[in-house]
């Protein structure tokens, strides 16, 4: 009646090897989970709708993989039936990165076809298809390696219960291990093609530890270890050629950097576009994940302004009813420099200190191929809009929050009364803060939203759109009237000033207010999507 092996019974695989095999392949289903947002956003983007995808899919095929992996091995499952799983699996996952966009191309429709409105559907349905089918299938058959590699282990151990700890322990440091190297390590030095490559060949490893040592399972090593040499040679195939026209009169003509940071993917690329006259306009253009005719950067050759949104912005010292002291400015989501760039070039001192923060220290170097130069009174500071607030001193005539995580959502925790409340006591007595907000329409639910709560801090709040795109600028202070529009404004920004007066609507002649956002409840996706 002892719980001892009967005679002559061992077990299938040695303990030591069983550790080895489930730390690995733990490691490889977090690496490959992590990375795969990170590959999937130059065409979905990397929020929270596609890290929900993502997590469903590997939760779903995890699962399903150990249910079907349990039934397997009670049926007579083999060390070499379990090998071959893991040679699949790192089959499929070798050339994961190089399947997104084929899939993705397929499924998204063209580029012109995009607007803020529909993109939401598009990630959530296009994300869900794309993950499913390029990740799916390696990780269901990870999933089965558990209950299959427990089933070998456990006939004839005798001490089954301490075999088990043990299995349980190595697979969760594996898993802890693999959750760290991609964001500390592996996409910053390697790259998410050469992240993917990793993680089929950690599997090829795992396969190799149960193989002996000659046969057809080291052959079959061999031949993927040359597969994974030759996909490498290919060219980074989340790299997109240059679109060409997409527009009448648009069209982007050469892509100077396309690569991934810790943050995002980051694409430089000149656009061309024709004048009423025929004459042909050359700008630099920051793109960042999905975007593609969304851009977050621009520098106009040959021209002080950029024809865009940033024009607006830049024209706001000239309004604000300060004194003819130097107005201190801080730029949240900075960019590259844009807006940095058009206040120093148009003000020059009469532009204080001027902070430019953006959350991307990447993004931010790149600030020279935007126009920009260096000046002793500019401070450039990586770091979230947020924690930078924290610690900013009061005084500051100007805020922009122009951050956004993806194409069309600011950040929840930068759009909520505690979030409002801080900015506001950053700001000096007559200051302002001013937000662009992706929205076709001023009272958009977005917008309302925005609005009703900037309104539970500030006095005054307006708004105001640039008339053919989807920025709505929202303008809070406790100065009436917020702008003072007799103001001199210097020469080369009264079209930007006029194109901001003429949309201009204070929140009291707007209809019925939205709901207050909070940092306990702020549904800034949801109101994105929301179309009135």
């Amino acid at each position: 009646m002892g719980n001892e092996a009967s005679a002559g019974s061992i077990p299938l695989i040695k303990p030591l090897r069983t550790v080895f095999v489930v730390g690995l392949v733990g490691l490889a289903t977090m690496v490959i989970e992590l990375t795969a947002t990170r590959a999937l956003a130059p065409w979905f983007g990397a929020s929270i709708l596609t890290w929900t995808n993502v997590i469903g899919v590997v939760l779903l095929a995890l699962s399903s993989g150990a249910w079907i992996g349990g039934i397997l091995a009670q049926r007579g499952g083999s060390l070499f039936g379990l090998r071959n799983v893991l040679l699949l699996a790192a089959a499929l996952t070798l050339p994961a990165a190089f399947l997104l966009r084929p899939l993705s191309e397929w499924i998204l429709p063209p580029p012109t076809a995009m607007n803020p409105a529909i993109a939401a559907g598009h990630v959530v349905r296009g994300s869900l298809i794309v993950t499913t089918l390029a990740f799916g299938p390696a990780i269901f058959l990870l999933g089965m390696v558990g209950p299959w590699l427990i089933h070998l282990a456990l006939q004839g151990s005798s001490r089954p219960a301490a075999l088990m700890g043990r299995i349980f322990a190595c697979s969760t440091l594996g898993s802890l291990l693999g959750t760290y190297l991609p964001a500390h390590l592996l996409l910053e030095t390697v790259g998410v093609r050469w992240t993917f490559l990793i993680s089929g060949l950690v599997l090829l490893s795992a396969a190799l530890i149960l193989s002996s040592r000659r046969g057809k399972p080291v052959l079959a090593c061999l031949a993927a270890l040359l597969g994974a040499g030759v996909l490498c040679l290919i060219g980074d195939p989340s790299r997109r050629p240059p679109l060409g026209e997409v527009q009448p009169g648009l069209r982007e003509t050469s892509v100077a950097l396309d690569f991934d940071s810790a943050y995002q993917r980051v694409r430089v690329s000149d656009w061309e576009t024709k004048g009423d006259g025929g004459q042909v306009q050359v700008e630099r253009r920051l793109i960042l994940d999905e975007g593609q005719l969304e851009f977050h950067s621009s520098f106009v050759e040959g021209s002080p302004l950029t024809g865009h949104y940033y024009d607006v912005f830049a024209a706001l010292p000239a309004l604000l009813r300060q004194n003819e002291s130097p107005i201190d400015v801080a730029i949240l989501g900075g960019g590259a420099g844009t807006l940095s760039r058009l206040l120093r070039g148009t003000y020059g001192a009469r532009i204080g200190q001027l902070f430019n923060v953006e959350i991307d220290p990447t993004v931010m170097d790149l600030r020279e191929r935007f126009g920009v130069e260096s000046h002793p009174a500019d401070h450039w500071i990586a770091a979230d809009a947020r924690v930078f607030l924290a610690g900013a001193a009061r005084g500051l005539g100007l805020i922009v929050l122009d951050a956004y995580s993806h194409q069309i959502e600011i950040p929840a925790h930068l759009a909520t009364k505690e979030f409002f409340a801080l900015a506001r006591s950053r700001l000096a007595t007559n200051g302002i803060l001013a937000i662009n907000v992706s929205s076709a329409d001023l009272e958009s639910p977005l917008v309302s939203a925005i609005r009703t709560t900037l309104g539970e801090l500030f006095s005054q709040v307006a708004v105001s759109s640039w008339p053919g795109s989807w920025n709505v600028i929202v303008i809070a202070g406790d100065q009436a009237p917020l702008l003072d529009w007799t103001r001199d404004i210097p020469e080369v920004l009264r079209p930007a000033a006029q194109r901001l007066r003429s949309g201009w609507m204070p929140a009291a002649a707007l209809s019925s207010p939205g709901r207050v956002l909070t940092d306990d409840l702020a549904p800034l996706s949801k109101l994105a999507r929301e179309i009135r």
